[in-house]
């Protein structure tokens, strides 16, 4: 009896230990990748100079709208991600086969906005380097692909025609539900339907997790009898690998497929299995395989939902359904990581999950099974007919129907700014350490003390995270936000946000996809002032948009000349420019704005030309207030056009700084007119389209200037500007760390 329970405490011990390795090891990646950037990128995942011949094996191939995603296992060694537009219907058969291409392959963007969707993380977490556009292409022998590798790119075409054929047999309202469902592919889905699952919380089915996995392995349980064999075990792997293959080794397929596994092997040496430690071990291994992957989305709601399950179903009343626990426990700690990664909060998620999860757990097998008997009839040779899929569309169309209703036209849901990091990381652990076995006997044994210097702990490490997920341009008082091809500016003073312009697009929603994803994770759930330059799409349309969708308090288009804006004591906008508006505001008479922010002065000049900059200097001239022009930074007018930035507004507004609002774009902006201009009168430029958002820290120029005296003073200012550890001061006259970070001061 001893011996047998001092196996279990040890063992117990050792399931502790393994989780807190597991932890130990994300957060020594994370403060890797903080402290030293691209540690993990190979050397030679460069830009291309020009357009080059490439070669490479194809990996994987999914389609997203208008074109098909590649990923390539380049020569050298490393994967590239790559569109290709060129559609033949038979996509399928460059899957496992070499492939020489022509390509521009580049380093992917950072995130263009501060805390904002970062597609360079992205693609590195899925272990993808490179991207690039395919111009010409063809196959390429290799000697390897004989034997072996024949038969294994054989196998994986066949997987990827059956699917891409699956899909095609499915009608168009279901088409995208059933492929996102199955394989988490949602490239084909339609928008409305899947932002009604994101809002509802209810967007985990939609992608491939331990949900699919645990009903594929249920129906191998029933189908084997529970039975443990040499052909079941082979079975099961085959399932297990397909079905990999087929979602593209996504990491919550790894880790749930890990966890199977590791399950079987304890079932077979009749050992106990403990889910949290095969959890840990799964992350270890995936880890350990690609350390960017801590980065990814799925794997962090993969491995949160999972840890949710294994700690909080414990300590939930007995009575509860697993599946209502697991559902409640899962829930609780997403709804944090929801409000912080998607600005969405469901109050109801508890209760919308338990229908749409029901459902799911009926319609998914039933997608799984209409899929292996569409194999089985082409196997045949047979024409797969549709009254089997009937009772598939049936259900999955009430899932869809069902999510539709519980989210009652989007008024379960409300958008939240994102919260503190700190704050995040504080919730999500007490929750779980609260739950944890580990508190529970610390309760028992009334060791309240020590309960606190845990709590205490977390709060500590919390906001020393915190730190490490500092951005500046969060707190800079005014932010020229990358908004593509368009003009946007942010201005915010206490608890007051304006902007000067919104971008716009005629083929995409910019507040939808960059606006309100930028003002929520910086801290402004609505714009109190919007102020319209003029009418062209792209400096209105994306205030309109926003407007549409109720994040404007009050939208002004048409100012002129002596119209003043005053936003707290010392923090106002004049308009400088036109003294009338008739009909339409062309760029001749776009309204300019100066910005004067407790003395530093921005000045916004929309898309005014060459006449209107001559015509407003000559106004001001003339009644002798010149003055009035001068700025300390310049928001260069029409993005950089030749017919823009005259020599007379510069020699008139004398600025520092320039900023250029501009994104990729077939225009020639900015032109090489303006740029030489702009350098003749010694102006420091930055650009949208370089270095994305661009920040000025007023207030900081005198702060943080202060306390940058007394870190030096302590020899410790320089080391903690270069490790990017900027606390909550501005430090250093600029700092870099995603975005351009300017320090400026009316001195």
């Amino acid at each position: 009896m001893i011996f047998v329970r001092f196996r279990e405490v040890k063992g117990r011990r050792m399931r502790r230990k393994l989780f807190f390795y597991a932890v130990i090891l994300l957060g020594a990646v994370f403060f890797l990748e903080t402290m030293a950037p691209d540690l993990w990128v190979p050397a030679a995942a460069v830009n291309d100079e020009k357009t080059s011949l490439h070669r490479g094996r194809v990996l994987s191939i999914s389609l997203k709208d208008d074109h098909w995603n590649l990923t390539v296992l380049d020569e050298r060694g490393f994967r590239v991600r790559l569109n290709l537009y060129e559609q033949t219907g038979e996509e399928w058969k460059l899957v496992e086969k070499t492939l020489e291409y022509r390509a521009l392959l580049k380093v992917p963007d950072p995130a263009r906005n501060p805390h904002c969707f970062d597609y360079r993380m992205y693609l590195r977490s899925q272990d993808e380097y490179l991207t690039g556009v395919i111009r010409k292409w063809k196959f390429s022998y290799d000697a390897g692909e004989d034997g072996l590798r024949h038969i294994y790119g054989e196998y994986k075409r066949l997987l990827y025609r059956l699917k891409f054929a699956f899909r095609e047999t499915l009608p168009e309202d279901v088409r995208g539900m059933v492929m996102g469902m199955v394989f988490g592919d949602v490239g084909g889905m339609d928008e409305d339907v899947y932002e009604d699952f994101k809002k509802n919380g209810t967007a985990h089915i939609l992608a491939v997790s331990g949900l699919h996995i645990g009903i594929l392995y249920s129906i191998y349980e029933k189908l084997s009898g529970g039975k443990i064999g040499y052909k079941s075990i082979v079975v099961l792997c085959l399932i297990m690998y397909i079905y990999g293959t087929l979602s593209l080794w996504r990491p919550s397929v790894v880790r749930a497929e890990l966890m199977i596994g590791m399950k079987t092997v304890a079932k077979i040496k009749e050992l106990r299995y403990d889910s949290l430690t095969a959890m840990s071990l799964a992350a270890i291994i995936i880890v350990a395989a690609n350390p960017y992957v801590i980065f990814g989305p799925g794997f962090q709601m993969s491995f949160l939902a999972i840890t949710s399950i294994n700690i909080i179903v414990k300590v939930l009343p007995e009575k509860f359904p697993q599946s209502l626990a697991q559902t409640i426990a899962v829930s609780g700690t997403m709804m944090v990581y929801q409000a912080y990664v998607f600005n969405h909060v469901a109050p109801l998620v508890f209760l919308v999950n338990i229908p749409v999860i029901y459902l799911a757990g009926i319609a998914i097998p039933l997608s799984l099974s209409c899929f292996t008997a569409f194999w089985a009839f082409t196997a045949a040779g047979a024409e797969f007919t549709g009254f089997i899929s009937v009772p598939m569309i049936s259900m999955t169309r009430m899932l869809i129907r069902v999510n539709s209703l519980l989210s009652f036209g989007g008024h379960t849901s409300f958008d939240v700014v994102s919260p503190p990091e700190s704050l995040v990381i504080f919730l999500l652990t007490a929750l779980l350490f609260s739950a944890s076995e580990f508190a529970g006997i610390l309760r028992i044994r009334e060791q309240k003390g020590r309960l606190k210097r845990m709590f205490a702990i977390i709060a500590v490490v919390s906001l020393l995270a915190n730190t490490f997920c500092y951005e500046p341009l969060s707190h800079d008082e005014i932010v020229f936000v990358d908004v593509g091809q368009g003009a946007c500016t942010h201005i915010r003073v206490s608890k007051t946000d304006v902007l000067i312009d919104g971008g716009g697009s005629r083929t995409i929603n910019v507040c939808e996809k960059t606006l309100k994803p930028y003002l929520l994770k910086n801290g402004a759930k609505n714009i109190d002032l919007a102020l319209a330059t003029h009418e062209d799409t792209d400096h209105i349309k994306g205030l309109e948009e926003l407007e549409d969708d109720k994040k404007i308090g009050d939208l002004v288009t048409g100012s002129v000349t002596g119209d003043k804006y005053v936003l707290e004591e010392g923090v106002e906008i004049r308009t400088l420019w036109p003294p009338v508006v008739n009909g339409k505001q062309e760029n001749g008479d776009s309204s300019c704005f100066m910005i004067d922010y407790r003395g530093v002065k921005v000045l916004v000049t929309g898309d005014l030309d060459l006449d209107g900059e001559r015509d407003m200097v000559r106004y001001y001239r003339s009644r002798g207030i010149e003055e009035e022009l001068k700025a300390d930074v310049l928001n260069v007018g029409h993005h950089g056009s030749k017919y823009s930035t005259s020599d007379e507004l510069l020699e008139a507004v004398a600025p520092r700084i320039a900023v250029i609002q501009v994104g990729r774009n077939n225009y020639g902006h900015p032109s090489e007119e303006a740029l030489r201009r702009l350098k003749a009168h010694g102006v420091k430029l930055f650009r949208n389209d370089l270095e994305g958002a661009v920040g000025l820290d007023i207030a900081g120029g005198r702060t943080g200037g202060r306390m940058r005296e007394v870190l030096d003073g302590l020899g410790l200012g320089t080391l903690i500007e270069k490790a990017g550890l900027y606390v909550w001061f501005g430090i250093g006259e600029k700092a870099v760390i995603k975005h351009i970070h300017i320090m400026i001061s009316e001195d």
